[in-house]
């Protein structure tokens, strides 16, 4: 692969490429091999892009007319209705990785699915501890006060009585008594 390329952007010439290996020569139409009377010719010599108009045609670099010029990549030169772009393919570097660009993506779902297993947790936890009841205290109930019946210091407690046995009447203990009987 050449270093530096000419490729055809408008004209008879577009999208066809020419690398710079050989002197590339363009004909006053822009045409390439020329055809009749030769316009300019372009070689790459010493690590230099040259460009040496010949005759009478008008050739323009970056539109601009000129007779020669030292080209580099990106300049547009311009010959009758073509024109072309100076390339420079052989000049990128390799692809370039970096450790973060070759590093395997990890993807964000474990995650995703973990907070929302913990949330549903929670809520569970939540709904089991009376959290989620309206109308009651959000404290659970082991940490609630004991409320015990408030008293008046004046009256005294209800007293029991002990309990007693039924006067004996004998009517009825020999009704219940079988050995009493006559």
């Amino acid at each position: 692969m050449s270093l530096y390329r000419l490729k055809g952007t408008a004209g008879a010439v577009i999208n066809r490429k020419f690398d710079l290996d050989e002197p590339v020569r363009i004909g006053v139409n822009g045409g390439i091999p020329p055809v009749g009377e030769l316009a300019a010719e372009i070689s790459f010599a010493d690590g230099r892009i040259t460009l040496a108009r010949h005759g009478d045609a008008e050739v323009q670099v970056n539109g601009e007319t000129v007779d020669s010029a030292q080209l580099v990549g990106g300049d547009e030169i311009r010959v009758a209705t073509c024109r072309f772009m100076v390339q420079a393919p052989g000049l990128r570097p390799d692809r370039v990785l970096t450790e973060d660009a070759v590093r395997p993506r990890r993807s964000p779902w474990p995650w995703v699915l973990a907070a929302l297993l913990a949330a549903a947790a929670a809520a569970i936890a939540g709904w089991q501890l009376g959290w989620f009841v309206r109308g009651q205290a959000t404290t659970p109930p082991a940490a609630a006060p004991a409320i015990e019946p408030a008293t008046e210091p004046d009256k005294a407690p209800p007293a029991t009585e002990p309990a007693t046995d039924p006067p004996n009447d004998p009517a009825t203990d020999s009704a219940t008594d079988p050995s009493t009987n006559p």
